[in-house]
């Protein structure tokens, strides 16, 4: 058979099942494949971007397995229906995280995309090169589980919850190890210029009534260290040596690594416990940047020189591309 064209609510998935499972009773009639495209999911108020793939019976007309993938051939899925819950695998390579507005349609917009492939690549910065997981679904909740993917030039492992019986709600343990910082920031539209590699473990909540407003919901706490980079165009020793200079600008600031814990609110990061460390200079305080990448902090700092040790206070204020200290 071949289907196109249909828009099905996860509320209504159960009805082609069971048809099939009426008509596979029926010793006339004998179904071995199911072709489909341009099929549309509705959850809740939202039409996510069409799908194509088959279904395959087996030699007692039950359903072996359901072949999933997006228009772009960047996202494939694999089901194997039970009684309990459908099991899923679930590859990707080159797909851009869906999580603005744009990856979805809204049924009470004005304006309809449902091009995944095209409006988040644009828009969004989060692609993961390669990935893998294995889910189950049911009741309205999809658990994630050995979550292995490529992304910003490190590994990204992890598990992950999504459930939509009330509001859309998620949950994620991560670790991403070994990224490219500066690819990170970048992706992340941040006008911070940092050179070194990424190791970073984090937990991630959202809840909202609204998919298209998933991203801004997103909460996040976090642990991380950075290794062997520079800060660049911030030149910290120099601002030692020199205590009235209040601009920062200057040469990089090196360092062997910069640990930290994150907190991530309402478009807000808030680091707390920083401590960068190189031969002959180290630095701890704490750090606020907002949404409009206003920076305000305090570090406390302290270099060594041949001919002696100096330590100084830093209020800073400014922003990510223009930092000073505040007088």
């Amino acid at each position: 058979l071949q289907v196109s064209g249909l828009t099905l609510h996860e509320q209504q998935l159960n009805l082609p099942f069971t048809w099939l499972n009426t008509s596979n009773q029926n010793s006339h009639l004998s179904i071995g494949r199911i072709d489909f495209d341009q099929v549309n999911l509705q959850i809740k108020d939202q039409i996510f971007a069409p799908i194509d793939g088959n279904i395959k019976f087996d030699a007692t007309q039950a359903i072996q397995n359901i072949d999933i993938n997006n228009a772009g051939k960047t996202l494939a899925m694999q089901i194997w229906p039970n009684e309990n819950s459908d099991e899923l695998f679930i590859k990707v390579h080159k797909w851009a995280l869906p999580l603005n507005s744009k990856s979805v349609h809204n049924m009470h917009a004005n304006s309809v995309n449902t091009n995944i492939e095209n409006a988040n690549i644009v828009n969004t910065g989060i692609i993961f090169e390669d990935l893998t997981a294995t889910a189950k679904y049911r009741n309205n909740k999809l658990q994630l589980t050995n979550i292995e993917a490529a992304m910003f030039g490190g590994k990204l492992s992890g598990e992950a919850t999504l459930d939509w019986l009330n509001n859309w709600h998620f949950n994620s343990h991560i670790r991403l190890k070994n990224a490219n910082t500066k690819h990170l920031l970048q992706s992340f539209n941040s006008h911070a210029n940092i050179d070194g590699k990424l190791t970073i473990t984090a937990q991630l909540n959202g809840n909202t009534d609204r998919l298209e407003s998933f991203s801004r919901a997103i909460t996040s706490t976090a642990s991380f260290v950075l290794y062997n980079g520079k800060i660049n165009q911030i030149d910290l020793t120099q601002a030692v040596m020199q205590q009235d200079k209040q601009s920062l600008i200057g040469n990089p600031t090196p360092f062997n690594s910069v640990t930290g814990l994150l907190q991530y609110k309402n478009n807000q990061f808030q680091f707390n416990q920083l401590a960068l460390k190189s031969a002959k200079f180290s630095a701890n305080g704490h750090l606020t940047i907002d949404a409009n990448a206003q920076l305000r902090g305090n570090l406390y700092a302290d270099l060594t020189t041949p001919a002696k040790r100096m330590h100084t206070q830093f209020a800073l204020a400014g922003t990510t591309q223009n930092v000073h200290q505040q007088q």
